[in-house]
């Protein structure tokens, strides 16, 4: 389909392309209505031009602002948009999960942000159940929206 009108109580909560509707949701309700998404609080700390310093646990993001105003922030986060490394800059995790998909590997990670969900293709390094992760997030991935 080249349109698609997403209704929320009898009313039009987004409308458009599919890429748009996925990529650049208006809300938390269209970002899971248009596939996997974790949601997340963070902190708009300050804006400069057509980007927020956005303050996720200890980590740090650039991010379009989207016309939000600094202070908290629900934030979308699609789970091939995490990634996961042995050590540097990041956010600790613990794997409590971890399903192997055969194109890929699905995760759910404990960390300071809550449970979030993390699809990894299968070249990359598979992980174990327990195994201690920093996390990062690909900003082409992490979305301001509204609640």
């Amino acid at each position: 389909s080249d349109k698609i009108v997403v209704m929320r109580n009898a009313e039009i909560a987004q409308s458009g392309p599919p890429e748009a509707l996925y990529a650049s949701p208006e809300n938390v309700f269209v970002a899971t209505f248009m596939g996997e998404a974790n949601h997340v609080r963070g902190v708009i700390e300050s804006i400069s031009g057509d980007h927020a310093r956005v303050a996720l646990d200890g980590l740090r993001l650039e991010l379009p602002h989207r016309g939000m105003a600094p202070g908290p922030v629900d934030v979308v986060i699609r789970p091939e948009a995490i990634r996961l490394a042995d050590t540097g800059p990041g956010i600790t995790g613990q794997v409590s999960r971890a399903t192997y998909m055969g194109s890929h590997s699905e995760y759910l990670l404990a960390t300071p942000l809550g449970e979030l969900f993390v699809i990894l293709p299968e070249r990359l390094r598979r992980r174990q159940q327990g195994s201690a992760v920093v996390v990062n997030f690909d900003p082409e991935g992490v979305v301001l929206v509204r609640p």
